[in-house]
């Protein structure tokens, strides 16, 4: 049972990652040209996937507070 869990959480991670390369604005892709972030995660499922968070994914832009004066 705990094999299967496993392998539905890895083909959702799988689908997660294509989708999320394919979603990302081309402007936003960082290193690499988003297709050759698509042919790598295609490639190598969960370590492409890995390596796209950490390397191609846009850095999300957190909204600072204006200052009080």
């Amino acid at each position: 049972m705990i094999r299967v869990f496993a392998i539905i959480v890895a083909v959702a991670l799988y689908i997660w990652f294509v989708i999320d390369v394919l979603q990302t604005q081309k402007s936003g892709v960082r290193n690499l040209p988003r297709s050759v972030w698509l042919l790598i995660v295609v490639v190598l499922p969960l370590l492409g996937g890995l390596i796209w968070l950490l390397g191609g994914r846009p850095r999300s832009v957190k909204k600072r507070k204006a200052p009080t004066s």
